[in-house]
């Protein structure tokens, strides 16, 4: 049972919704009966959100309900029994997925040139997968420095460096991208990320990603008031071929970004050298960090973030 089917299964055993608008006047897609009233369902996006180790997958959907009918006050109540059947919801699919929520974004009204009436809802559904999906993944890899210089003589010009990674795990390949917005750290603080078991949070959740190689480090230090990153030098197990040694760090000033890429066989994260630290010093400071590689084979386990 797809989502589409579910969401009809539902609207027909909810008896008040079903009452007032019966399933069969329910459409999914652009082909429907223009007999009033109706209501039309259309998916809007579909975006995987994360890939986990045991071939699982996490999916973001936003589905589309549009209520049409020739009277106001009969499609408000007919979106008021969606909003009780649908709003905030979890059910299953088949085959073990499930809808983990499904819950309003955004609804709104309008009436048509015709004299209808359009009530509108969007919602927002995290579907788990449980055998995953198709997978396709790309990356790009690209950094850039550009000037202009007029001194009588003008020169401008740019440096560029763009490469993509297809889906893989060999050469110029990855699978999967980890990464975290706006993390905030206290001067003096400190986090600890295990590359062979970052955790992500959807809905209260825990996911884990898994991390053989890195294809690619992207740390952006967000502050504009002095506060720096230093990136590496984790106490135990640290991940530091990138930044030459045990121990060794390389420091992310204010208002400033660290790419590091190795596209081809990539850098390794194993059981030795897996712990990347990032630490802020001389202030506050808000990173953004994301990461590209190579992932391990199924394995167990929800993942960890930040150890302080």
């Amino acid at each position: 049972m797809n989502l589409a089917q579910a969401i009809h299964e539902r609207w027909a055993e909810a008896a008040a919704l079903n009452a007032l608008l019966p399933v069969s006047r329910v459409y999914t897609g652009a082909s429907f009966d223009p007999a009033l009233p109706l209501v039309v369902i259309s998916k809007q996006s579909d975006k995987p959100d994360s890939y986990q180790s045991d071939g699982s997958a996490i999916d973001v959907v936003v589905l589309q309900m549009r209520v049409l009918h020739a009277r106001y006050d009969a499609a408000a109540e007919i979106m008021r029994e969606i909003k009780k059947a649908f709003d905030r919801t979890s059910f299953d699919l088949a085959d073990g997925d499930t809808v983990q929520n499904m819950q309003r974004i955004n609804d709104y009204e309008r009436q048509r040139a015709d004299g209808a009436w359009e009530l509108i809802i969007d919602f927002k559904c995290t579907i788990y997968l449980a055998s995953g999906r198709d997978m396709t993944f790309k990356a790009q890899i690209k950094a850039s420095l550009g000037w202009d210089w007029n001194e009588g003589i003008r020169d401008n010009g740019r440096l560029e460096y763009a490469k993509a990674l297809s889906t893989g795990s060999g050469d110029n390949q990855a699978e999967a991208v980890w990464y975290l917005e706006h993390q905030v750290l206290a001067v003096g603080a400190a986090c600890t990320y295990d590359l062979t078991a970052l955790g992500r949070v959807v809905l209260g959740m825990n996911y884990a990603t898994a991390f053989t190689t890195i294809k690619a480090l992207l740390v952006t230090n967000e502050s504009t008031d002095g506060g720096e990153l230093l990136v590496g030098g984790a106490a135990s197990n640290p991940w530091s071929e990138p930044f030459g040694g045990d121990g060794d760090r390389v420091l992310v000033p204010a208002d400033s970004a660290m790419l590091l890429s190795n596209r081809q066989s990539g850098w390794p994260a194993d059981a030795t050298a897996r712990n990347l630290r990032i630490a802020a010093s001389g202030g506050d400071v808000t990173y953004s960090i994301a990461i590209v590689g190579t992932l391990a084979p199924a394995a167990s386990g929800s993942g960890s973030g930040c150890r302080r």
